[in-house]
């Protein structure tokens, strides 16, 4: 999954949870290591869910890109 975008009227219904989980059940079936996702500093509501699901941040690490 590269990008998760809810329409505003579906938010605070569950479905980003159910979608999020569902990654998870997908990868567990895979034996994946781990899912990783990011999010903009400011996207708050986003990072209050993901943590409600029991992902964690990652405190070790800052990306950095660059725009060409």
């Amino acid at each position: 999954m590269n990008d998760l975008f809810l329409d505003p009227g579906a938010r605070r219904s569950g479905v980003g949870a159910a979608l999020l989980e569902s990654a998870a059940e997908y990868a567990r079936r895979f034996s994946a290591l781990r899912l990783v996702l990011s999010t903009e500093l400011t996207n708050t509501a986003a990072q209050a869910l993901y943590e409600k699901l029991g992902w964690k941040r990652n405190t070790e690490f800052c990306t950095y890109q660059l725009a060409l």
